[in-house]
């Protein structure tokens, strides 16, 4: 099984679950969602790719001339991959948390007649 395949179950796991992300507003209704995780998964891979990319071996990531360049950038893109996966579920959980922050704030301006 290839990173990338093990990456999208974990994705697909973590996102079934639904998690609260703020106290229901005063208007108890359910929000819309969107997936998120079409456009997060995007920019985290071209991050992960930039990370890569930059490699540039040292003392620090051959472990002290341990490993071989060769050996030192998979094992830089190994550690690119691992944190690749946290960026991803990082930004789709702050993107929902923002997204309805600013749904039930706007909500509530709509409400207190701010709009007419």
């Amino acid at each position: 099984m290839k990173k990338r395949q093990i990456r999208n179950i974990v994705r697909k796991v973590l996102t079934e679950g639904e998690i609260p992300v703020r106290e229901a507003g005063p208007v108890d209704h359910h929000y819309p969602r969107a997936d998120w995780d079409a456009p997060t998964a995007d920019l985290a891979d071209k991050w992960a790719d930039m990370m890569i990319k930059s490699f540039e071996p040292d003392r620090s990531n051959t472990k002290d001339g341990e490993l071989s360049q060769k050996e030192a950038k998979e094992w830089w893109a190994d550690q690119v991959e691992a944190a690749m996966i946290d960026l991803e579920n990082d930004l789709v959980q702050n993107v929902r948390k923002i997204a309805m922050t600013l749904m039930q704030a706007t909500e509530e301006k709509l409400i207190d007649g701010q709009y007419s």
